[in-house]
């Protein structure tokens, strides 16, 4: 199962430089989406149940700042993955505002650089 060890790691990743980035920015939050089909049948359709959507970004990075909250969604690919068509019916439905963002990202360097360039704006 070495895709499920991968999603580990890179969520693994992802915590340790939420902790590097927490002193400058006490106030940012992630959550991870478990959306990586993964799992058992039964725990996919109760996931479907509960409301979680097919395509839903891997992240969404929080931060409260100036009274205000800042949100992030995040689909992270491999250095050479690709979108699926439902993560592509997601990303065309979403629609950028003052206060939430999106991004999709290939490959860890992109993945950290572009979550620094977005902590840069609260600086």
């Amino acid at each position: 199962m070495v895709k499920a060890v991968e999603k580990s790691q890179q969520k693994q990743l992802i915590l340790h430089y939420k902790q590097v980035w927490l002193p400058e920015y006490p106030a940012l939050r992630v959550t991870m989406v478990n959306n990586d089909g993964l799992k058992h049948i039964i725990d996919a359709v109760e996931d479907v149940r509960m409301g979680l959507e097919k395509g839903h970004p891997d992240l969404i990075w929080r931060l409260k700042y100036n009274k205000h909250y800042y949100f992030l969604y995040h689909e992270l690919k491999k250095l050479k993955g690709a979108l699926s068509p439902a993560q592509k019916d997601w990303w065309a439905d979403f629609t950028p505002t003052e206060y939430v963002s999106g991004i999709v990202t290939y490959g860890w360097n992109e993945h950290l650089q572009a979550v620094q360039n977005w902590l840069k704006d609260f600086t």
